[in-house]
């Protein structure tokens, strides 16, 4: 991690990284087009003033220090010792906060006997999920005394943002994790909100079928005045990101309605929960 005070200064002076590196990419024809790809022995990945080199061995990553100590200190930047960390990726590190690791599972195939294998899953964060859960409960604390349309609408956001935020990644069973929280808080909010009301009335009043259309679950918090609803995580589908063709940047002028189409594309994706019409207004009242 750089010690850099302005992250897009520091994304400028990451992007000549590579080539510092000797990383270079390669045409190749495959079934499904053309792709660049790297063969060479450091991969880099950097977003603002973060960034992590993968290789394979830790002789070449202890290199990969030295290079970019040099390669910094011409820019005026520096590492920062306490954050820069060698790692192996069967141990897992943290990066924006997403846990990437190399985890040791069995591999089943149609017709051949099972065997042990690896891969490499990309999840949230536990602390990005325990930050996640810290501000739900925030709003919930915060709704005390208010109605359901207030809590709906700020927790929509949250679960929107960060579902769409995290579909990219090995997430599903995390937005489950993350409704089930959800549910559990909800509950306790309406038995605060009514103390003297049986369930069954709370039922009757709060509790009803999804009206639009993603599941058929009739469980969904709704504002009794507005018909607005909570929506839930796991109504986001996983949807791998794609990535961007090699050297693109939208700053190139030339690459102009390439971005346009991907960011055309991107909008009118069906399942991007935070391009679904929101139908509320939040009352503090």
């Amino acid at each position: 991690m750089l010690t850099s005070n302005a992250g897009t200064l520091a994304n400028i002076a990451l992007y000549g990284m590579e080539k510092a590196l000797g990383i270079k990419y390669t045409l190749c024809k495959r079934t499904r087009g053309a792709t660049y790809e790297n063969h060479t022995k450091y991969s880099l990945c950097f977003y603002a003033d973060d960034f992590v080199v993968m290789c394979q061995t830790k002789q070449e990553a202890e290199n990969v220090k030295t290079l970019l100590t040099n390669y910094l200190s011409e820019r005026g930047l520096t590492l920062a010792e306490d954050k820069t960390k060698i790692i192996h990726i069967e141990e897992g590190f943290k990066f924006l906060g997403f846990n990437v690791r190399r985890y040791n599972v069995t591999i089943f195939k149609k017709g051949q006997q099972p065997r042990p294998g690896k891969k490499l899953l990309i999840k949230p964060s536990k602390d990005s999920v325990k930050a996640l859960k810290s501000k739900i409960k925030d709003e919930f604390a915060r709704a005390r005394g208010t109605n359901a349309q207030a809590l709906i609408g700020r927790l929509n956001q949250i679960v929107t943002g960060t579902a769409n935020f995290w579909k990219p990644q090995v997430a599903k069973e995390i937005f489950r994790n993350v409704d089930h929280y959800l549910w559990g808080k909800t509950k306790r909010w309406l038995k605060q909100l009514h103390p003297r009301k049986k369930w069954k009335w709370i039922i009757k009043r709060y509790f009803k079928p999804d009206n639009t259309g993603q599941s058929k679950d009739k469980w969904i918090l709704t504002d009794p005045v507005t018909g607005n609803q909570l929506k839930r995580m796991s109504w986001t589908e996983i949807k791998r990101h794609e990535i961007i063709k090699h050297t693109s940047t939208p700053f190139d002028s030339t690459l102009t309605e390439y971005f346009r189409k991907r960011h055309i594309k991107e909008y009118n994706d069906p399942i991007k929960l935070d391009r679904k019409k929101l139908d509320f207004k939040i009352d503090e009242g």
